[in-house]
């Protein structure tokens, strides 16, 4: 049922939307006040949609973001059900994380970090066992995380 509600989602608003499993975003490209206006429009009709297909959306579970290497970025405070949106400067979205200025260390870092935590483990748990067995589990679980760092 999910489904059937999710694919009616896009039909009325004017900005791109990008949908995926329970995620989903509404994107557009600002470059001018009235694309502001525009955008704002979309978290109107969301509203609706839900109030139409009998949902509850949680203002406080949407956000605003914005990604632009622009000096002095166009300000704007979208709101949704009478409740301004929070603005974050990065978000984890299917996987990664992006950044206001489209940087990817802070990606490179939270990848970094959870390699050295799974090491850490690994460290504690096969202390006792033969250095194969401690060289498969490395091999297995830390050097991908740390490749992926790498080709990012």
């Amino acid at each position: 049922m999910f489904w059937i509600f999710v694919n009616y989602l896009p039909i009325n608003l004017i900005s791109r939307t990008s949908l995926c499993a329970d995620d989903s975003v509404l994107y557009r490209s600002i470059n001018s006040f009235e694309d502001h206006i525009l955008l704002q429009k979309d978290p109107k009709t969301l509203s609706q949609w839900a109030e139409d297909w009998q949902m509850q959306l949680e203002p406080s579970k949407y956000y605003s973001f914005v990604t632009t290497l622009k000096k002095q970025p166009s300000v704007f405070t979208y709101s949704m059900l009478g409740s301004n949106l929070t603005q974050v400067a990065s978000h984890k979205y299917l996987g990664v994380y992006i950044t206001s200025n489209l940087s990817w260390s802070r990606h490179c870092n939270k990848l970094r970090s959870k390699a050295k935590r799974v090491l850490g483990i690994l460290q504690r748990n096969l202390s006792e066992c033969s250095k194969q067995i401690e060289e498969h589990a490395y091999l297995c679980l830390v050097r991908p995380k740390l490749e992926y760092i790498t080709s990012t």
